[in-house]
């Protein structure tokens, strides 16, 4: 599961979740669990093809868990409180997706 199709699958990604911080996550405040429930939404809507494709050629696997929780699932919980239960649901959920993609 590696090559320039990982790699280049991996920067694909790295660029997505770039992009998305500047134009989206920028404008989170504090506490916005729904906001971030939106973001966590959009983001999926907007980048599942290049999440999967990440997840199944990148040659880490735990490269792309690492780098979607620093860049996406962190900020959005961060900002969300401690209270956003059903979103750190999902987002666990999300990192449990990426991680077994490699299994189904």
């Amino acid at each position: 599961q590696d090559g320039a199709g990982g790699a280049d699958a991996m920067e694909t990604l790295k660029s997505l979740l770039d992009r998305f911080a500047a134009s989206e996550l920028a404008g989170l405040r504090a506490n916005d669990s729904g906001k971030a429930e939106v973001l966590l939404r959009r983001f999926l809507e907007q980048g599942a093809e290049v999440l999967c494709a990440a997840a199944v050629l990148a040659p880490d696997a735990g490269a792309v868990v690492a780098e979607v929780e620093a860049r996406l699932v962190g900020r959005l919980l961060a900002a969300a409180g401690p209270e956003a239960v059903a979103l750190r649901r999902r987002c666990d959920g999300l990192l449990a997706a990426v991680r077994a993609a490699r299994t189904e």
